[in-house]
């Protein structure tokens, strides 16, 4: 391909063993192809990707900082809504009442 791209069509020629006309007619043909072939389907503009959080260095420190526009609402599910209203408290075997230690019972 990089001979394609140089326009040097005689070296192409030669190095795919074929004639001189066969190479034009063949590069002509490309030249007609849509180099972005899915842009025919898809219709929506790139969505542009914003991350949660950017790390900065000032100095020797890392500075974390935050991407508050995009952070998600926080929504509790009605079941758990339900289950506090009643003052109900998870709890594992031990009687954890720590998050971290909480499980489903079997």
């Amino acid at each position: 391909m990089p001979g394609v791209q140089k326009k040097e069509r005689k070296g192409v020629a030669k190095v795919v063993r074929r004639p001189l006309a066969a190479v034009e007619q063949a590069v002509d043909c490309i030249r007609t192809l849509d180099p972005r072939p899915g842009l025919r389907y898809n219709k929506e503009e790139a969505r542009v990707i914003e991350p949660d959080v950017a790390f900065v260095k000032q100095g020797d420190v890392y500075m974390v900082i935050m991407n508050e526009e995009e952070v998600p609402q926080l929504r509790l599910s009605p079941t758990y809504k339900r289950l506090m209203a009643r003052g109900a408290r998870c709890t594992t075997a031990g009687g954890s009442s720590r998050p971290e230690n909480w499980r489903r019972a079997p």
